[in-house]
């Protein structure tokens, strides 16, 4: 989805909530080996600083925020109804990559 879009505009940002747990050397193996590339990965400060901050209460979550910086919906686990991130990412000003 990422690639789909990064040219009009998308932008991702993972944060791994494992470190200080993890080491950065084994969090970038893991995004490695998931194919995770192209995209900013950042890694929490303490334990809980990112998902206090952001309210999060499971892993994963994926919280769209639009270009004014308002949280247009947050997405918590794998779950998740499959038209939840496009619809979000419609929302957010981010046109459906399926509608050119």
């Amino acid at each position: 989805m990422f690639a789909e879009n990064k040219s009009k505009g998308m932008e991702v940002v993972s944060v791994n909530v494992r470190y200080p747990s993890e080491t950065r050397e084994e969090i970038s193996q893991w995004l490695e080996g998931f194919g995770a590339t192209g995209f900013i990965g950042v890694l929490n400060k303490t334990s809980t600083d990112v998902m206090r901050m952001y309210g999060v209460s499971g892993t994963p979550t994926n919280v769209i925020i639009d270009r004014e910086g308002n949280i247009v919906k947050k997405i918590v686990g794998f779950n998740a109804n499959s038209n939840d991130i496009p619809n979000a990412l419609q929302k957010a000003g981010l046109e459906d990559s399926s509608n050119p």
